[in-house]
C-alpha cells in the first residue's frame, strides 16, 4: 500500500481503484465487465464510468463477446501492460531499498 499511494499520483491521473482494474485486467486475456466488479467489489455502473475513461486514455478496449451480445468483455492494452510491468518493477526496487 506504502508504495501504490507514492507512485499512483503520477500515472496519468489514474486513482488507486482504477490502476488495480489495468492490474486485474492484464493477468488474463479478458475480463467481462462482472468479474471486474466482483474482484473490485463495486458496482458495475462504476467499472463502466471507469472503462470509459480507461478506453480514452488508451489502457483498455471492450468489445462484445462473440458468444453473447450482451456481454462485453475489457482487454488490455499495450499501454496497460507496459505499465503494469514498468510499475511491479518500481515496486521491487522501491521495496528492495526500503
Amino acid at each position: 500500500m506504502l508504495y501504490k499511494n507514492s507512485v499512483n499520483k503520477n500515472s496519468d491521473s489514474l486513482n488507486e481503484t482504477e490502476f488495480e482494474m489495468i492490474r486485474y485486467i492484464c493477468k488474463r486475456d479478458k475480463r467481462s465487465l462482472i468479474e471486474v466488479s466482483s474482484y473490485l467489489n463495486v458496482d458495475k455502473s462504476l467499472v463502466t464510468r471507469m472503462c470509459k475513461k480507461l478506453t480514452k486514455l488508451g489502457y483498455i478496449e471492450i468489445k462484445n463477446d462473440p458468444n453473447d451480445s450482451r456481454k462485453k468483455n475489457i482487454y488490455a492494452t499495450n499501454k496497460a501492460l507496459s505499465i503494469k510491468d514498468k510499475v511491479a518493477n518500481e515496486e521491487i526496487d522501491f521495496y528492495n531499498g526500503f
